[in-house]
């Protein structure tokens, strides 16, 4: 299993096993493309009740089923998201935040 260096890094903040990794790439039955020749990979609730008929915790099954894993070129993991409500969170870096209260579209009077 090939990681970028950004990949490393975010295995280590979120506090991802390699355990987990290897059980994501056994058992992810859902793929994405994402653009720039990347691909998403999830665990559908399928891949989820397969896991614990292999004898995986639920615990277990449940850490792994909330990772999204983007791939790159020749199989090499780009990096690791979080998912929210069965979508792979979206970072706007407070984008949202700080346009709140603005007027958009609107001219002055």
């Amino acid at each position: 299993m090939y990681k970028s260096k950004h990949a490393e890094e975010m295995i280590q903040v979120r506090g991802v096993t390699s355990n987990c990794i290897s059980l994501h790439q056994l058992f992810a039955d859902r793929e994405a493309f994402v653009g720039s020749g990347r691909t998403s990979s999830t665990i559908t609730q399928k891949g989820v009740e397969a896991m614990i008929e292999s004898g995986v915790s639920h615990q277990m099954a449940d850490k792994v089923r909330r990772l999204a894993i983007v791939y790159g070129y020749e199989g090499i993991i780009i990096t690791i998201l979080p998912m929210v409500d069965g979508k792979a969170k979206n970072y706007t870096r407070g984008a949202r935040k700080r346009s709140k209260g603005r007027s958009f579209g609107r001219s002055k009077e």
